[in-house]
Formats: structure tokens, sequence, C-alpha cells
């Protein structure tokens, strides 16, 4: 990787050199996922449905506990 690339919201974008190829160089078992991901918060406020869907709404007063998308 030559480094970082964002563009836009996308932040975790990185710019591959293509003169590099990959290469494996090991395995992961399903029980290493947990010690491999970052803590995140919730991206949604749940528990607030409409008759016609499931989660698929929010109360005013919920609203600021959304984060604000960038660009």
């Amino acid at each position: 990787m030559l480094g970082p690339k964002p563009v836009g919201c996308q932040t975790e974008n990185w710019l591959l050199d293509p003169a590099s190829y990959w290469r494996k160089i090991g395995v992961h078992l399903p029980s290493d996922l947990p010690s491999l991901v970052d803590p995140v918060k919730p991206l949604w406020v749940d528990g607030y449905s409409t008759y016609h869907g499931c989660n698929d709404r929010i109360p005013v007063k919920a609203s600021g506990q959304i984060p604000v998308p960038c660009g």
C-alpha cells in the first residue's frame, strides 16, 4: 500500500501499489475475529417502527443521536 487515499466520506480508502502483488501469509480462525475489529458505536437509533417496517423511523427527540454524514 502506498498510503491513505480518502475520497469524501470514505476515509478508509488506501492507494495500492500496482507494481506489487498480494501474497497469502497465513489464516485467522473465526475465534480470532473479536481481537481484529475496532469497537464501534451504534450507527442509528433502533426501536421505533412504522406499520410498514421495522426500525424505519425515529422520533424528533432522538434525531440528535444520529451522526451527520460528511460532505
